[in-house]
């Protein structure tokens, strides 16, 4: 939805509503990421990596760190901030321990998607840890 607001008198009013087209995950098709938190509480990222995210025909692929990665995507035509992905395929490179456990934290949460949306112009990806807590994998867009 689109709506259009104005403040007459003092008061804030809805001056217009429009109905738009529904977000699905075939709009994030062509789109590229880069990694800006693990989410609220996870460890930091490292200063010197970056973890990327890009998807294409139902596939989504990018950098862990330091191993490339790629994987399918699903999701519900009614719900359509629904999205599971996996199983992922991960390039076996020796890497630094710090990368490794980063690496290793961010591909754990990604297997463990459960929805999207975007959230201020950054693409937010819901995923949930064993002990029942959300998190978000926050994303700026790729330049």
């Amino acid at each position: 939805m689109r709506k259009t607001f104005a403040v007459v008198d003092g008061q804030l009013q809805e001056m217009s509503s429009e109905e738009r087209s529904q977000v699905s995950l075939r709009d994030l098709d062509g789109t590229d990421w880069r990694l800006r938190s693990l989410g609220e509480g996870q460890a930091s990222l490292l200063p010197d990596s970056e973890i990327t995210l890009s998807f294409a025909d139902g596939q989504v692929s990018g950098s862990a760190g330091c191993n490339d990665y790629t994987g399918g995507i699903s999701g519900d035509d009614t719900l359509p901030q629904v999205m599971t992905v996996g199983p992922l395929a991960v390039t076996a490179m020796m890497c630094a321990e710090p990368i490794t456990n980063q690496e290793t934290a961010y591909l754990d949460a990604l297997a463990k998607v459960s929805a999207w949306r975007y959230d201020f112009g950054f693409l937010a990806l819901t995923y949930r840890l064993e002990d029942g807590t959300l998190y978000e994998l926050s994303f700026t867009p790729a330049p």
